[in-house]
């Protein structure tokens, strides 16, 4: 790939574009019919990001450009120490922004020599300019001004740009050290296998990723509604109150977890604490035939059997299909057998 008539210091080698074509003009000359099959792919792209609003992507969704580019200044400069050290890392990172300007110039201001020494770099048409290009080329589609408004940080957008690191580390130390660099190269790969088999571990269940992702991120709201969820599916209705509680504690006005925790209290026998989470919840929305629902269970329990079958019946006038909610409200409308 690299030219034999430069340098054969690493860093001074002419990138491929140079070598195979002399330059991009050139390259495009030759082949340019490659290079518009490449970028027809970009219809189908577009094609995928109709609707994109509706996933979280784009404005109109309560992020402004300019937050969203201050925070992906820290989060780019975020990944690169990680491409170095990747410890700790997290699953999901949340939806905080920076908050101020302020917080950001000192990233910013890091993430603009980066770019800058890349830029250098690969004007002088040198292997570290080639791969400053892969990097940050590849990383901004996520990482520019355009919101990805509810995961502005994710450290699997890194898994493509990760590669311009991990091939110049090697590289530069194969140039500097040559054969001498094998133990060194050697020793890292075995660190970093280990430390992916421990990281592993943390994918073994729901539970044990969201439990990770709680205690390194604990102020991440979406994180312990995860784990409560999980926490549940596991019949541990305590810890999954205390999840929910903690979450609802950052977004008092999250209706859905807040209906999470009323549920997880009633599974623990407290009906009426449930009802006080569900009375909470003003008003119901015309998809909340669920929350009526678990009134009506949580009622039951609380032997008001009369507001029970309300509750029960403004569940099945708002999701008539739904076989569960016919069955509870046929089983309170049907009297007990006499004994």
């Amino acid at each position: 790939m690299w030219s034999l008539r430069r340098r054969r210091r690493f860093g001074q080698k002419p990138h491929v574009v140079t070598v195979v074509a002399g330059s991009a003009r050139e390259a495009l000359r030759l082949r340019w019919r490659l290079y518009l099959g490449l970028a027809s792919t970009w219809l189908v792209a577009a094609w995928l990001s109709a609707g994109l609003g509706a996933r979280g992507v784009g404005y109109g969704l309560g992020f402004t450009w300019w937050a969203y580019g201050l925070t992906e200044c820290w989060a780019v400069c975020h990944y690169i120490l990680l491409s170095l050290f990747p410890h700790p890392l997290v699953f999901d990172y949340g939806t905080r922004l920076v908050g101020s300007v302020g917080e950001a110039v000192p990233w910013a201001l890091a993430l603009a020599a980066a770019v800058a020494a890349a830029g250098a770099a690969y004007w002088r048409r040198t292997a570290l300019g080639f791969a400053g290009a892969w990097f940050f080329l590849v990383l901004a589609p996520a990482s520019s001004v355009v919101p990805v408004a509810y995961q502005p940080m994710a450290e699997h957008r890194m898994y493509l740009p990760l590669a311009a690191v991990a091939a110049a580390l090697v590289l530069g130390v194969w140039a500097r050290l040559g054969r001498r660099s094998l133990p060194l190269v050697l020793a890292a790969a075995l660190a970093l296998g280990t430390a992916s088999f421990l990281r592993n571990r943390d994918y073994s269940s729901e539970t044990a990723i969201w439990a990770d992702t709680v205690a390194r991120r604990p102020s991440n709201p979406r994180a312990r509604i995860a784990l409560g969820d999980a926490l549940s599916a596991e019949s541990r209705h305590a810890e999954a109150a205390e999840q929910f509680s903690q979450a609802l504690r950052m977004d008092p006005g999250d209706a859905e977890t807040r209906r999470k925790l009323g549920l997880a209290l009633f599974r623990l026998g407290g009906a009426a604490q449930a009802l006080a989470q569900y009375r909470m919840i003003v008003p119901p929305t015309p998809d909340s035939a669920p929350l009526h629902y678990d009134i009506g269970l949580a009622l039951e329990a609380s032997g008001r059997i009369r507001e029970a079958i309300a509750e029960l019946e403004k569940a099945a006038r708002l999701d008539p299909n739904d076989a569960q909610i016919r069955a509870s409200l046929d089983r309170l409308r049907t009297p007990p057998p006499d004994s």
